[in-house]
């Protein structure tokens, strides 16, 4: 299963969003960083400001004949936890030149992977755009701040992503603001899966390499939407259903 994480910009927290998920993930998975504007995962989590492993490795090595599936495995990095592995960029915007020709096989091989992949693909709508984990995903999820301005951005990004795949998206609305879940519903043309919390605490301590406590607003509901989106036949009803309830 491919899930692949989005912005319509305007800094919304998709890469913070994709982090926690990937962490509450109740069995193995790949969180690959594929955000042309450069990665933050492996910075914080393990303090290495270029890992000696990532994408731009496997890139290479496949423009040279490597068989995609397996360098895949040979470019993984561990998380905090054996079962969760990260395929990383470093930080700061990446070699475009080097990895547009590499994301269709990429998404090829996350697609085609026996682990369950989250690929974050950073703001969507520019020449950029890894496209092809957009189109190969099994789940689109866009994440956006619950404000006017994060819901104009996210409407944009709706039309643009309908043009482009097929792919079923949803959205995920990340933090405080003046629009609640069944205005966006009505007035978005995409399901709401799941509204994470303000926890500014919990966002500090994952860019910082440390993770949120299980217990915190953002660790609890976290878990209940890796959950559903691990499980159930339709995740966004499910997350609907765990929204009223909390």
């Amino acid at each position: 299963m491919l899930i692949t994480f989005c912005s319509p910009g305007r800094a919304p927290g998709a890469s913070t969003a994709a982090l926690a998920i990937t962490l509450a993930w109740p069995r193995d998975i790949i969180l690959a960083e594929c955000d042309p504007s450069g990665g933050t995962v492996y910075t914080g989590a393990c303090l290495s400001f270029l890992p000696a492993k990532g994408l731009p490795q496997w890139a290479a090595a496949v423009s040279r004949g490597a068989d995609p599936d397996a360098e895949l495995s040979a470019q993984l990095l561990p998380l905090t936890r054996p079962h969760r592995q990260v395929l990383a960029l470093p930080p700061g915007p990446a070699p475009v030149h080097t990895l547009t020709p590499a994301w269709p096989a990429l998404a090829t091989a996350l697609g085609a992977n026996s682990r369950d992949v989250i690929a974050d693909v950073g703001r969507i709508g520019g020449t950029d755009t890894p496209v092809p984990l957009l189109t190969a995903a099994s789940q689109v999820i866009l994440v956006t701040r619950p404000d006017y301005p994060g819901l104009a951005a996210a409407a944009s990004a709706l039309r643009w992503l309908a043009a482009i795949s097929s792919a079923p998206v949803a959205i995920m609305l990340n933090g405080t603001g003046t629009y609640p879940r069944p205005v966006v519903a009505r007035d978005l043309p995409a399901p709401v899966l799941a509204v994470l919390p303000h926890d500014p605490r919990s966002a500090r301590r994952l860019r910082d390499g440390i993770g949120p406590r299980r217990r915190s607003p953002l660790g609890r509901r976290a878990a209940a939407v890796a959950t559903d989106l691990a499980t159930a036949e339709n995740p966004t009803e499910e997350g609907e259903s765990r929204d009223r309830a909390a």
